[in-house]
Order: C-alpha cells, then structure tokens, then sequence
C-alpha cells in the first residue's frame, strides 16, 4: 500500500495487462530520474510471466508512449545484476551499458549489486 500511496502522476504508471483475460500481470512506470538527467523505465513483472517477452513487449511500448507522447529521448535504466535475464530485455529495447553501483527496493529493506544502461533516441 506504500507505494500505491507513493505514486505520483508524473510517474506515468502502467499496468501490465492479459488483453484476452483482462489480468493484471505487471506494472511499470517511465519517471524522472533527476540523478541520472533522463527517464528511468522501471518493470515488475509477475514470476509466472517471466521468460514468455512480456516485460520486452511492455518496455517497448512505455519508451514509444514516452518518446512519442512526452518527446523523451534519454532514458536510463538499471536491474540487479545477479538477473540476467532483466539485462536482456533493456538490450533488446535497445539500452547499453554504462556502469555498475548499487539500488535498494523501495521501501529500503534490501540492497542490490546494480548494472545501469542508458538509451537516447533521436
């Protein structure tokens, strides 16, 4: 309940959801990171859905929504490095990698080992 509370309409929120049955699998969200000077593209993605591209499939469509609605062209992403598989996704969106650091959840209880990407587009 923290973070729906948290949510802010400058966040640009998203839900991830089955068309076919209308069930909610993810959500997402395309902010201001004001450290990194971009948009940072954020996902979380139910463990049934992972490995199917659902979390590629959403992250391309927030990036159009957000350069095409909101004419972002820099965008900046991060995932814990130990998830490979979140690394390949931000490369299939077309982010590289520029360095490594760390992140912690939300509410603070657990930090990360991170890999950060970025992406302009023109």
């Amino acid at each position: 309940m923290k973070w729906i509370a948290s949510i802010s309409p400058d966040h640009n929120e998203f839900a991830f959801v089955l068309k076919d049955e209308g069930k909610v699998i993810g959500a997402g969200s395309v902010s201001l990171d004001s450290e990194r000077n971009g948009y940072k593209l954020g996902y979380n993605l139910n463990r049934k859905y992972w490995n199917k591209g659902y979390a590629t499939e959403a992250s391309k469509a927030m990036i159009a929504w957000a350069h095409d609605t909101l004419g972002i062209r820099y965008f900046v992403a991060a995932h814990a490095s130990a998830n490979l598989p979140s690394g390949k996704v931000l490369k299939k969106c077309g982010f590289t990698f520029c360095h490594f650091g760390t992140y912690s959840r939300f509410d603070g209880s657990e930090t990360f080992d991170a890999s950060f990407y970025e992406m302009r587009l023109d």
